[in-house]
């Protein structure tokens, strides 16, 4: 029996292969172009933070720039008994009653030498040194408020309570999802000078609030 001859046949090129390659290829350029745009995204949101978190430095320097320069001296106790009082009645005459006092907590108490009862506090003290004069500072935290919130409470501060003066302040990013974005949590450093009933002048009257 003659056994019937084949014909050779020629090998199919894989073309499911070359496309899968292809797509593979694809996909892999698409990752990388996402890559890209995901990094240049975050590094532009960062630049822009950045920018902010300058912009309300700057804003916070021009606002202490523009503190009252001569300080009331209170005569007695320690005047830190009504600030946490004071402050909530600040935020509600400033249309903030939404903003939170988290904390009002005491940060030094001291005497003042004499160059500083001189003048070295804006008009505290009036002669020489001596006088008994102390400063107490406390600190105050808000939360959550705005960069220009902060600018309109500072503002009616400096007019309404020259008891306590604001010799700084700081800003933290307020986080939660309940807090606006541009939000912070600040923290107010104000002092006050008083002078104990064992040195103060018969005549001189507690400061009215």
């Amino acid at each position: 029996m003659t056994p019937t001859p084949t014909t050779p046949t020629t090998p199919t090129p894989p073309r499911a292969s070359r496309i899968t390659v292809a797509l593979s290829l694809a996909f892999a350029a698409l990752l990388v172009v996402v890559g890209v745009g995901r990094l240049t995204g975050a590094r532009q949101n960062t630049e822009r933070a950045q920018q902010r978190l300058q912009h309300v430095r700057q804003d916070a320097e021009r606002v202490l720039t523009l503190r009252a320069t001569s300080q009331t001296v209170a005569a007695g106790e320690q005047p830190s008994q009504d600030v946490f009082q004071r402050v909530n009645r600040l935020l509600s005459e400033t249309g903030l009653s939404h903003v939170r006092v988290q904390s009002v907590t005491p940060a030094g108490d001291r005497a003042l030498d004499g160059r500083e009862e001189r003048g070295g506090r804006g008009g505290v003290g009036g002669g020489g040194g001596g006088g008994g004069h102390r400063e107490q500072t406390v600190r105050v935290v808000l939360a959550p408020i705005t960069t220009s919130e902060l600018g309109n409470l500072l503002d009616r501060w400096q007019r309404t309570q020259t008891l306590w003066n604001i010799g700084s302040i700081d800003l933290l990013a307020a986080r939660g999802r309940s807090n606006a974005i541009g939000s912070y949590t600040a923290t107010l450093s104000a002092s006050a000078v008083y002078v104990p009933l064992s040195n103060a002048p018969a005549s001189r009257e507690d400061p009215q609030p």
